[in-house]
């Protein structure tokens, strides 16, 4: 599996790595519009990611924008729906309607920070984004 993960905080960014880790490769993206680039040739080189994960609040482009910017690339190419790529928010960012704004965007999972390993885990696997 190849993960992209966007974090700007460095502690934040290695612990989600290394929860992840164990489930493929990660890469990471400093913000917003880097994460989209980084995206983007990734699915134009035919080594697209299985699973972003990333904040609502990021430099340069927030993550609902991320979420809009990927689903239309997505269809644009003809991604498959089973194929699309895994959209995680982590963030502290939890009002009801902020959370919806993300699902109704095309997220695939919402989970809190600081991230709680477990809870995080199970996420993923009630998603069918991880298995083991």
């Amino acid at each position: 599996m190849r993960i992209l993960v966007i974090e700007q905080e460095k502690a934040e960014r290695e612990q989600i790595i290394e929860l992840l880790s164990v489930y493929g490769d990660c890469d990471t993206a400093s913000g917003g519009e880097e994460a989209v680039e980084v995206f983007r040739r990734a699915l134009e080189s035919n080594t697209p990611y299985d699973m972003l994960c990333f904040d609502i609040i990021m430099p340069d482009k927030d993550g609902y924008q991320v979420i809009k910017e990927i689903r239309e690339f997505e269809k644009e190419k003809g991604v498959a729906q089973e194929n699309r790529a895994k959209l995680v928010v982590i963030s502290k960012i939890n009002a009801g309607n902020q959370v919806k704004k993300a699902f109704d965007l095309g997220c695939d999972a919402y989970a809190g920070k600081p991230v709680n390993p477990d809870k995080f885990t199970a996420a993923l696997k009630k998603l069918h984004i991880v298995t083991c």
